[in-house]
């Protein structure tokens, strides 16, 4: 994921028309602007969801314990939109049952930003 995340990054800082993302400050507009992060993030979806299946048929059992999991749940897991919002409501349930209040904001959170990138795509 490392390496996936350096050549995206790399490639967006030679393509880019934003004389700022051919500098090494590029790496602090990462972290200052989600939505770049957001945008990269889409590049590598495809990509992430190749090598975790690949993973996932070679018996892959640590999966939500990957560093990436939080940025690539879906992908990792191999759900369709469908299924991956069942995921989500399911981890609401849970926190909800727990009393975990933080659990169950942090989680709808997640839902609320899946159900915001997967708009329209049905």
């Amino acid at each position: 994921m490392d390496a996936a995340d350096r050549v995206v990054t790399a490639a967006w800082q030679l393509a880019s028309d934003n004389e700022h993302a051919r500098t090494p400050a590029f790496a602090n507009a990462l972290q200052a602007d989600p939505t770049l992060r957001e945008k990269l993030d889409d590049v590598m979806r495809p990509f992430v969801a190749a090598i975790a299946e690949k993973l996932r048929d070679g018996d892959w059992d640590c999966i939500e314990e990957a560093d990436a999991f939080d940025r690539f749940t879906q992908e990792m897991l191999g759900y369709d939109n469908r299924r991956m919002e069942r995921w989500h409501r399911e981890r609401i349930a849970d926190a909800a049952a727990d009393d975990d209040l933080a659990g169950l904001r942090d989680t709808q959170d997640a839902l609320d930003a899946f159900l915001a990138r997967t708009a329209g795509e049905g």
